[in-house]
């Protein structure tokens, strides 16, 4: 009833397809030993993506999804080959003005291995489901101003070992403003260059499902194993995340993010705080339409634990199956060749994260991975 009486408020927002081959020179994400060899491998990856939005009267609602594959070729590299579905949905009331509104949001994200194996499944570490609710209340005012204030609760299972399962409640504030903006002319006050300014804060609970270890040690003796003694409490953990981003947007768009993320836990070891600084430039090549983004990310990692062994699996967040802990340097290029269609490439290169044990990029367990993209998205 509501779609035929109010046609013009229902639309179909986006919706593409997307396929092509990459190719993985590190697909395990290993660190290198000694000489030993790392198994690389050409890769499929095949997308689709879409949302639905209506509006009726001060109400708007919001579905969206999206499915991916990633397929790897060679057999020994085949237990990497993984699909996730995501879907999102958004319900919202504009209250008073258009100064407010107030909703609740929903999420589902789910990313499974696409073998029967399970003795290989438990050995992967990008295979996970979260669910994650929140009610936000978000204003408007001048010049873009924009705050979002959300409380939430979210749930986490991981698939190779249940102890790392956790669920707890979630908050965040972001905040966002253009702080300048050059009018060009009467005519056109939108068509120069701004600087926008954005910051976020979140912080989740995270209690687990296994218990809490402490450490039995003396001070001053070499972290060995026999070291994590395991209690009868639960592990707890409390998970700050705070950011800056500054934008200059005009012909180019260059950008500048510092993040900072605090794990505090109550288990031995397990505590840290990751430093990323993020560096991107957007640009058209020339006038050949083709639209390219090059982009330099360095993180800085200290534990704030003696550690046994100097592993990144320990502060994952598992957001995403693509997201890297590591340094990395990227460049993504796109050309639309019809209405319909484009084309896109990308590069990345990895390498080890810089923190107190092993330096940037250590020459005793080096990290190195590169990958390279090309595909099209096709978007009817």
């Amino acid at each position: 009833v509501l779609l035929r009486n109010h046609p013009r408020a229902f639309s179909s927002g986006i919706c593409a397809w997307d396929s092509g081959g990459e190719f993985d020179t590190n697909p395990f994400r290993v660190e290198r030993l000694n000489d030993q060899s790392i198994a690389s491998s050409p890769l499929l990856r095949l997308g689709v993506r879409g949302a639905l939005s209506y509006r009726w009267q001060r109400w708007r609602f919001r579905l969206g999804g999206q499915g991916a594959t990633k397929l790897f070729w060679e057999p020994s590299s085949q237990a990497e080959s993984v699909a996730i579905a995501n879907l999102d949905v958004d319900v919202s009331r504009t209250l008073g003005g258009d100064g407010a509104r107030l909703g609740v949001r929903g999420s589902l994200f789910d990313a499974s291995a696409l073998i029967p194996d399970d003795e290989i499944e438990a050995s992967l570490g990008r295979n996970f489901f979260t669910a994650h609710g929140e009610v936000a209340a978000r204003f408007f005012g001048p010049d873009s101003n924009r705050v979002v204030v959300a409380l939430g609760y979210r749930d986490f299972t991981y698939k190779p070992n249940r102890d790392f399962d956790w669920h707890g409640q979630t908050g965040r504030f972001s905040y966002e403003r253009t702080v300048w903006h050059d009018e060009v002319t009467d005519v056109s006050p939108d068509s120069g260059a701004t600087i926008e300014v954005r910051a976020n804060y979140g912080v989740g609970v995270r209690t687990y499902a296994s218990k809490a270890f402490s450490n039995s040690c003396a001070p001053g003796q070499d972290i060995d194993v026999t070291c994590f003694m395991q209690t009868n409490q639960r592990r707890r953990d409390i998970n700050h995340a705070a950011s800056v981003q500054l934008d200059y947007v005009n012909e180019r768009i260059y950008s500048i993010r510092y993040g900072v993320r605090l794990n505090d836990s109550n288990s031995f070891g397990q505590s840290l705080v990751r430093q990323r600084l993020q560096l991107s430039m957007t640009s058209e090549l020339g006038s050949t339409k083709v639209f390219a983004t090059a982009e330099l990310a360095i993180l800085f990692n200290h534990f704030l634990d003696p550690l046994l062994l100097a592993r990144d699996v320990r502060s994952e967040t598992f957001d995403s199956i693509e997201d890297e802990n590591r340094n990395v340097a990227s460049v993504h290029a796109s050309r639309r060749i019809s209405p319909k269609l484009t084309m896109e490439g990308r590069y990345a290169l990895y390498t080890n994260e810089t923190n107190e044990l092993t330096g940037f990029a250590s020459n005793n367990r080096p990290f190195r991975r590169q990958t390279i993209y090309l595909g099209l998205v096709y978007s009817p």
